[in-house]
């Protein structure tokens, strides 16, 4: 069975949408206001372009990517989540978040971003475990700002031959509608496991997309 099967394909968007769910619950916990999350998108890569992401994700003339590394008993890999800089300033302004001299997140703001990402990508990737009967140890391992278009330096983080899921959201607070991407990388020896999943067998989602 491929990784693009239409069954894993709406697998995958169910768990996204209840991912969402999560993140929703837990950044609303976290931070004491309403927070909304919508999915948008499902996509499948049989391989991995940086640039046609982070530039796909964003018109920003930057990303902010917090990133993770993904172990689990049956697949392993590492998880991204990516936010414009229109979508981090606005949820500096949602959470009265400062900035330093350089127009970057100051520290405080920094530490909140961060956790933002934590929670988000944890969500998303419990929901995932969850839909596939798999354990997922993720661990955070920072943020880091990229230049749009993606730099030549920056470019090896998302390019890959493995395969990788990627959920566009949106993530919304009083009236703001900030964009957000999630990639997660699955290394290509761990798919078969992915795909063997017991929990397979769900019916198509209609709105879930592939690209090879």
């Amino acid at each position: 069975m491929p990784f693009t099967d239409d069954r894993i394909s709406g697998l995958l968007d169910r768990a996204a949408r209840q991912g969402a769910d999560r993140a929703a619950t837990a950044l609303t916990s976290f931070t004491g206001r309403s927070i909304q999350f919508t999915h948008r998108e499902t996509r499948l890569l049989m391989r991995v372009d940086g640039e046609e992401l982070l530039n796909g994700s964003s018109t920003s003339d930057r990303v902010l990517v917090g990133a993770m590394d993904i172990d689990g008993g049956r697949f392993a890999g590492r998880g991204f989540v990516l936010m414009g800089s229109s979508a981090v300033e606005g949820l500096l302004t949602i959470f009265a978040l400062d900035t330093d001299a350089s127009g970057l997140p100051d520290d405080m703001a920094t530490s909140m971003l961060a956790e933002f990402t934590n929670i988000t990508m944890s969500s998303y990737l419990n929901a995932l475990s969850d839909a596939l009967s798999m354990a997922v140890d993720p661990s955070p391992t920072g943020l880091q700002w990229m230049s749009a278009p993606i730099s030549e330096v920056d470019r090896a983080t998302f390019q890959s031959s493995d395969p990788a899921i990627v959920l566009h959201c949106e993530c919304s607070a009083e009236s703001t509608v900030n964009e957000l991407s999630i990639m997660i990388m699955i290394n290509q020896a761990d798919v078969a496991a992915l795909v063997g999943s017991e929990q397979v067998g769900a019916d198509n989602v209609s709105s879930t997309s592939h690209e090879g």
